[in-house]
């Protein structure tokens, strides 16, 4: 026992040296695993258990330099130039909202709008600090507590402009499209759960899939259920085809397949009609040119006047003291600006756009730990599909409501949401070589346990390295 305490005080000195705390278990573990088997090693050669130690702990050398070498290896990977780069998309955004958008009908509320900055930063930094971990260990408690809020706030939501809305208060409404972004989050933890059932578990998690899907239309659109749907499949294609879940990857895609044509019959068929109309009038909104496909017409009557650089010349079928399209702040932020600005400040915005994502993914593929790769991969794909579909949008392509432009045009519960999701991702890029692929596991037996007539209730049930 001496010789075991000796060891221990040895790796807790070394740890002492090591200022990121959540990489001091895996380092404990590490050093434990080198030490025994050198342990070992002199056992065999006919040394007692003292000496083995003896020895084993001078061929380890100083704990405090050995502390202070791994210090420097183990420390957070800052993200300041990501960090950096979404706050100044979010000051353009408040500027752009602030002072170049005059919509006489709907002004901007400054105060709103500087309170959901603030508060979005705040859960920015609260994610990008935190532990994204948490998602691969309470994976059915934040599934439920997701789904739970998203048919309370069905049930009691009024409707406003066909959305079903819930009203917090008369400073802050909240629109329950907005859930349809944190849905991808959610399912991240349930694939890392499920993923060492096999076949099971890949059944579970297409039910789960499907489930989600129909909620995402019960509460937003078809629209944004069909985007969430399509993350979904992406991130259990992507778990398959990296063998993360032990079936016959051929199998597996055929289970995928079935699985979207179970989800279209289920949930799309039902609205087949709506949606090859919708498709038809996005295509030729001049089908339907006073009815559905009116602001398409008019808004690719409106880029046709537009210039590279500086104001178009709207129609003068339109009235020209107002902005013929409403809603510039949130929805047709893009259209405005194109008109009064010219192409040229689209093109910049959307290499900004380019940029943000493209740096995004590509620190996405490089994560080598599986939960981790999948949180980031959920996000930028959440980012990814809302940024096409509100440029599209605004291009006259009215397929899908946008909920925003990420970062850019108004709407501050989707603003705060975007924030934490991207405060999450960068909590990823940021504690890469602190998780590993077995840096969560489940322990054998329930929270709850009864035996040898004592009641056991373990809170450590599921721990990370």
């Amino acid at each position: 026992m001496e010789s075991v305490d000796k060891l221990k005080e040895y790796k807790e000195e070394v740890c002492k040296q090591i200022r990121w705390k959540r990489v001091h278990e895996p380092v404990a573990r590490e050093l434990e695993a080198h030490m025994m088997d050198q342990v070992d090693n002199y056992l065999r050669q006919g040394d007692s258990e003292e000496t083995a130690v003896y020895k084993t702990i001078l061929d380890m050398g100083d704990p405090v330099a050995v502390g202070t070498q791994l210090d420097r290896i183990h420390r957070p990977k800052s993200q300041i130039s990501m960090i950096i780069f979404t706050i100044s998309l979010l000051l353009i955004g408040l500027v752009i909202q602030t002072f170049l958008v005059h919509d006489i009908a709907h002004p901007v509320n400054l105060p709103k709008l500087i309170v959901a900055a603030v508060l979005g930063i705040g859960f920015m930094f609260l994610a990008y600090y935190g532990d994204f971990t948490l998602i691969g260990r309470y994976p059915k408690a934040l599934l439920l507590a997701t789904v739970t809020i998203s048919v309370g706030m069905l049930i009691v939501a009024p409707e406003v402009n066909g959305r079903p809305y819930f009203f917090i208060s008369t400073f802050v409404t909240f629109s329950l499209a907005c859930i349809s972004l944190i849905l991808p989050l959610a399912l991240t933890g349930i694939i890392f759960v499920t993923r060492k059932y096999g076949y099971i578990g890949l059944f579970l998690l297409n039910l789960v899939i499907l489930g989600l899907t129909f909620l995402t239309y019960r509460t937003s659109s078809i629209g944004n259920a069909a985007f969430f749907f399509a993350t979904a499949i992406i991130l259990t294609g992507a778990a398959i085809y990296k063998g993360w879940y032990p079936v016959n990857k051929k199998v597996g895609y055929i289970i995928e397949v079935l699985t979207s044509i179970a989800t279209l019959v289920v949930v799309f068929l039902q609205d087949s009609y709506y949606i090859v109309n919708r498709l038809q009038i996005v295509m030729n909104p001049g089908m339907d040119a006073y009815g559905k496909g009116y602001f398409g017409v008019m808004i690719r009557e409106l880029l046709h006047n537009a210039r590279f650089v500086g104001k178009g010349v709207i129609p003068e079928v339109y009235n020209h003291s107002v902005f013929p399209l409403p809603s510039i702040h949130s929805d047709y932020l893009l259209t405005y600006f194109i008109i009064n600005w010219g192409w040229l400040f689209f093109c910049v915005l959307l290499v900004v756009f380019a940029v943000f994502l493209i740096c995004g993914f590509r620190i996405t593929f490089r994560q080598k730990n599986l939960l981790g790769f999948l949180v980031s991969l959920a996000v930028m794909l959440t980012i990814t599909f809302e940024t096409c579909n509100y440029i599209a949008w605004n291009l006259g392509f009215l397929l899908v409501s946008p909920i925003t432009l990420p970062l850019i045009s108004y709407g501050n519960a989707a603003l705060c949401i975007h924030l934490f999701l991207i405060g999450i991702m960068l909590s990823v890029f940021r504690s890469d070589s602190s998780v590993s692929d077995t840096r969560l596991y489940y322990q054998k037996g329930g929270f709850i346990q009864w035996k040898d007539r004592c009641l056991t209730i373990d809170f450590n049930k599921y721990r990370a390295d």
